[in-house]
């Protein structure tokens, strides 16, 4: 089950990206004379390549030095 959601986590992006590219061609895309709008499959497949940059990791936060991490007094009052 674990491998299951792995796969549903990288595949839902670029099928949703693929999905939203198909209707933006449908709906609001031109029917001759536009590279990415023009077709169908052209637009779905940049569609897919802009879900698949979902994919792509994030910088990490730089790490907190060792006695920062909480400013608060230790003294208790």
């Amino acid at each position: 089950m674990p491998t299951l959601m792995i796969v549903l986590k990288k595949v839902f992006p670029i099928a949703a990206g693929a999905a939203i590219g198909y209707v933006y061609w449908h709906f609001l895309g031109c029917r001759n004379g536009c590279m990415i709008t023009g077709a169908w499959h052209t637009s779905t497949l940049y569609g897919a390549l802009v879900g698949a940059t979902f994919l792509l990791p994030g910088k990490k936060a730089p790490a907190a030095a060792p006695g920062q991490g909480d400013s608060r007094d230790s003294s208790g009052a």
